[in-house]
């Protein structure tokens, strides 16, 4: 009916309840739970999002870590990682925590369209006829609710979005950015074809539209933030660096957050790329964008890893085009030794931590042994084959020994891929020997249930036996497990990050170290938090891998 106004809302009380706001009158209020047998034991288990449409009578509910209960009169049907969801008279769009927006048809249960959109809030116009949602890069999108397709892109390099809304009439768009927000004009926000109306908007689209073309704007802050491309922390976490794109290096305390001065800037347009601080011998090593410097010597190309080892004065600077070994001595004017690569694949370079002689040099399923003195190869030809489900485009992107130097983990990501996956394998660390008769190893088959759950390998913490391994979990939480709570499948949760505080696109881009204290420096942008003393104590345990005959619980067996 035209001019009747309603208000519905889920509960915290399990009931739906409407309102007549042109009466102020309470008009249905009823109980969602009546005929769901799961729900008749009332666990006090609330909903963590709804979503409802008056017009079908639909209400769809997402409960924490099970499927989402949607009740409809014809068609229940739901899933267990639901972001956040919007409904009209006959769609429901969920937004997913791997960045899919899905299109379910509420008459059939079928889903006609889905697209990538890493939607963080998501909305509808009052007529339900478009979308908008706000990832966690700050972009607006608006898209046709039957469709999903793209009618408007708003690209930013501003903060997360906080809140996001429609006008009255629809015509309008409001966002919220900290401490300031932005109002969006009509034209563009109706129709694909509309004529740019270029002295009611706030910023100049980056070219013209055609009629199958969206408008794409860049929303650019008042002042372009100087960004940290890396960070290094004294392993006595009393303080820790940060370079930026500027060339400038930061010194910062642990304890208070402040700065406590700059150490020195470089050229204009030279840019820090890589850091390495040698707490022993209180030794900085910094390699640069455009060319690396090391005392006298300077490299042709960019700087992607750096291996120190002070104690037999040499270091590895390795480079998309060569490997090449230096001594830090002084004495010596050309390179130790140097291998040249073309066509090279990604790789990851570490200490050999059983033997302080020795490398190991990490690419795709093939490890290989390399000694300090000279670069020698120590392995066979073909290297120590890593017998694991390793796709071919899947590339290592971090290795460490963990768990007192017994295994190495190794984490692995999908290169070039909009929606990268990332799997972690623990190998044992004294099989990768240079000895001829170890070909191949397996993964260690107490901790293989790590490699689809963890999102994001962070780093170790502890030392001995009460050493942990640090990842990012679902939801962005920031977990541990320790060699016996490992085998276990226990994983204990202590934080997690906000949701414009990284992007889900790309876990690749996040810089997170980890004090031996147990403080989180975590950078963001142009800015790197810190999270005090975050690792002192866990908010839940969750055994997530089940043992065998029994199903996976909330809490873990002491």
């Amino acid at each position: 009916m035209e001019n009747v106004r309603y208000l519905a809302a889920a509960m915290k009380d399990y009931r739906v309840k409407i309102w007549d706001l042109n009466n102020s009158e309470l008009g249905d209020n009823v109980d969602w739970t009546e005929g769901l047998e799961e729900m008749t034991s009332r666990l006090c288990r609330r909903p963590i999002t709804a979503a409802i449409s008056l017009e079908s009578q639909l209400l769809t509910l997402v409960y924490e870590g099970e499927s989402g209960a949607y009740r409809s009169s014809q068609h229940p049907y739901g899933s267990s990682d639901v972001r956040c969801l919007r409904a009209n008279s006959k769609f429901l769009a969920a937004a997913y925590t791997d960045g899919e927006l899905v299109l379910f048809d509420t008459a059939s249960g079928e889903i006609p369209e889905r697209t990538v959109a890493f939607a963080h809030i998501l909305i509808s116009s009052p007529d339900g006829s478009t979308l908008a949602t706000a990832d966690p890069s700050g972009a607006i999108q608006r898209l046709k609710f039957k469709t999903l397709q793209l009618i408007y892109r708003i690209d930013s390099v501003e903060l997360g979005i906080q809140g996001l809304c429609f006008s009255e009439d629809g015509e309008q768009l409001l966002d919220n950015r900290g401490s300031h927000c932005h109002v969006w004009w009509p034209t563009v926000l109706i129709r694909q074809n509309a004529v740019h109306p270029s002295k009611r908007r706030p910023t100049t689209p980056a070219r013209s539209p055609t009629p199958t073309e969206p408008w794409i704007t860049t929303l650019k802050s008042p002042e372009d933030p100087v960004m940290i491309p890396y960070i290094a922390y004294d392993d006595s976490a009393e303080v820790f660096f940060f370079g930026k794109e500027d060339g400038s290096l930061y010194l910062f305390d642990t304890e208070t957050g402040l700065q406590i001065r700059i150490l020195f800037s470089h050229a204009k347009c030279v840019t820090i790329s890589s850091i390495v601080f040698d707490s022993i011998n209180r030794t900085l090593l910094v390699c640069l964008t455009t060319k690396a410097r090391l005392l006298d010597h300077q490299s042709s190309s960019v700087v992607s890893q750096a291996i120190y080892r002070p104690d037999l004065d040499r270091i590895l600077m390795c480079s998309a085009e060569s490997d090449t070994l230096w001594s830090i001595s002084g004495k010596e004017t050309d390179p130790v030794a140097s291998t040249a690569h073309e066509n090279r694949e990604p790789c990851q370079w570490a200490n050999h931590l059983l033997n302080s002689s020795r490398l190991i040099y990490v690419k795709q399923n093939v490890v290989r042994i390399f000694g300090w003195k000279s670069l020698e190869k120590l392995t066979s030809l073909l290297g120590i084959q890593l017998s694991a489900d390793i796709r071919p485009n899947m590339a290592p992107r971090f290795i460490k020994p963990v768990f007192n130097n017994s295994f190495l983990a190794t984490m692995y990501s999908e290169i070039d891929h909009p929606l990268p996956k990332s799997t972690l394998i623990l190998w044992i660390f004294s099989d990768l020997t240079p000895a001829n008769t170890i070909t191949s190893i397996v993964p260690v088959p107490a901790y293989i249930w790590l490699s689809s759950k963890p999102t994001y390998f962070i780093d170790t913490a502890g030392t001995g036996s009460s050493e942990q391994l640090i990842f990012l979990y679902k939801g962005n939480w920031v977990c541990t497990v320790d060699a016996v709570s490992g085998k276990a499948g226990c994983v204990s949760n202590y934080f997690f990050f906000p949701t414009d505080w990284l992007s889900i696109a790309n876990h690749l881009d996040l810089m997170i170290e980890v004090t031996k204290k147990g403080d989180v420096l975590f950078v963001k942008r142009d800015e790197v938090a810190v999270i005090g003393r975050s690792l002192a104590k866990f908010e839940l345990e969750e055994q997530i891998q089940a043992r065998a005959g029994s199903a996976p619980r909330r809490t873990c067996d002491k």
